[in-house]
C-alpha cells in the first residue's frame, strides 16, 4: 500500500531518425497511473550488435487499494503511430519480515524509581475485612454469610 512501481517503456521510432512523441491517458484511466516523460523524442531501433539506449518512456503505478487490479490505457502518439497500452495495476506481492530483521522496539524493564513508587501501596497481609467482623462480634460461615454470637 503506497508503494509505487516503475516500469521501463522500450519504444522506438519507426525510421532511421528519433521522432518526437506525446503520451497520455484517456479520461477512463485511474490516476494511480503515471507516465514519464508525457513528450519527448523516440530513439531510432538499434541496429544488430548495438548496445539499447536508454527508455524512452517510463510507467509507474501507485498502489492505494487492496485487491483490486487497476486497469488503464497508454496512447503514444508520434508523427505516424499510434501506440496503445493496457495497463494492468497490482498490489506488491507481500514479504514476510524475517526473525533476524526484527528487532524489537519495547523496553519491558521496568525503571527502579517506577518500581519503588509501586510497592509503597502493596497490600501488607493483613485481612481487615476479618478484622472488623471480628470487633463486631459477627462470625462469618465459609460460605460467607453472617452469623450474629448469642448473647
Amino acid at each position: 500500500m503506497g508503494a509505487t512501481g516503475t516500469v521501463p517503456l522500450q519504444l522506438y521510432a519507426s525510421g532511421p531518425n528519433p521522432q518526437p512523441f506525446t503520451a497520455h491517458f484517456p479520461p477512463d484511466t485511474p490516476m494511480a497511473f503515471n507516465v514519464i516523460p508525457p513528450k519527448g523524442l523516440l530513439p531510432p531501433a538499434p541496429k544488430p550488435g548495438e548496445p539499447a539506449p536508454e527508455p524512452a518512456l517510463s510507467v509507474s503505478y501507485s498502489c492505494r487499494e487492496f485487491g483490486k487490479v487497476v486497469r488503464g490505457r497508454l496512447y503514444v502518439q508520434t508523427s505516424d503511430m499510434q501506440y496503445s497500452y493496457e495497463l494492468r495495476g497490482r498490489m506488491p506481492t507481500y514479504v514476510p519480515p524475517s526473525p533476524a530483521q526484527f528487532a524489537p522496539s519495547v523496553d519491558d524493564r521496568l525503571d527502579p524509581e517506577v518500581a519503588a513508587k509501586l510497592s509503597l501501596g502493596r497490600p501488607t497481609g493483613r485481612n481487615y475485612v476479618a478484622a472488623n467482623a471480628r470487633g463486631a462480634g459477627v462470625a462469618t460461615t465459609a460460605s460467607g454469610a453472617g452469623l450474629t454470637k448469642k448473647k
